[in-house]
C-alpha cells in the first residue's frame, strides 16, 4: 500500500500482524498472508529488486486448532432436516465420504461411476486425485440430484446453474436451527 518495498521493517510486519489479529483473523491465517508476502520478497531479491529479504527473519504466529466434535449419526439427521435440496444431499454425501465440502462442490458426474460405486476426488487441498468408494447412502444422495443439461457438477447450485461457490453460511445456520452449533462439516 503506502510503505515502498525498501523501507519496509520488521517493525510494519508486526504491526500488521497485530491488526489481522485484532481483525479476528486466525494466526494460521495470518501466517499464510505473511507467507506469501516472504515468497514475494524472495522473488524480488532473486530479481534482483531488492539485496535481501526484510522480513525472512519474521517467526509465525503459534497457531492453535480447536478440533469441533464429528458429526453422529443423529447430530446429522437433525441438521439435515435444516438444509435446502439439493445442500442437504450434498452434506449427506460429505458425511458417507469424508471429504471436504470444496471436493463435493466440484465433483462431476463424469469422475462418478454409480454402478461402481466409487469417484474419483480431485483433492484440490493436496493437488492429487483419489478414487473413492462410495457407500449405498453416498450413491442415493447422488441419484437425488438430477442431472443439469450444459453442467458437469453433481451438485449443482439451482440459482446459478453450476457448481456452488459456498455452502458455509446454508451450513452454519442449519446447525444453528438444530441446536449443535458447534459441530463442524467435514
Amino acid at each position: 500500500g503506502k510503505i515502498k518495498l525498501r523501507d519496509l521493517t520488521m517493525r510494519h510486519m508486526h504491526e500488521y500482524q497485530a491488526s489481522r489479529i485484532k481483525q479476528e483473523r486466525a494466526a494460521a491465517t495470518v501466517n499464510r498472508d505473511v507467507g506469501i508476502l516472504k515468497h514475494m520478497f524472495e522473488f524480488a531479491v532473486d530479481e534482483g529488486v531488492l539485496k535481501v529479504n526484510p522480513i525472512a527473519r519474521l517467526k509465525k504466529l503459534k497457531e492453535y486448532r480447536v478440533q469441533r466434535p464429528r458429526f453422529g449419526e443423529k447430530t446429522l439427521q437433525r441438521v439435515l432436516v435444516h438444509l435446502p435440496f439439493p445442500v442437504k444431499q450434498m452434506v449427506l454425501f460429505i458425511f458417507e465420504t469424508g471429504c471436504r465440502p470444496s471436493e463435493a462442490m466440484h465433483l462431476k458426474r463424469g469422475n462418478v461411476d454409480l454402478g461402481k460405486q466409487t469417484a474419483i476426488f480431485n483433492m484440490r487441498k493436496a493437488g492429487d486425485s483419489a478414487l473413492v468408494a462410495l457407500t449405498t447412502r453416498a450413491v442415493e444422495a447422488i441419484q437425488q440430484i438430477p442431472e443439469l443439461p450444459g453442467c458437469p457438477y453433481v451438485f449443482w447450485n439451482p440459482h446459478t446453474s453450476t457448481h456452488y461457490e459456498r455452502i458455509n453460511e446454508t451450513f452454519h445456520r442449519a446447525r444453528k436451527r438444530a441446536g449443535c452449533p458447534e459441530v463442524q462439516l467435514k
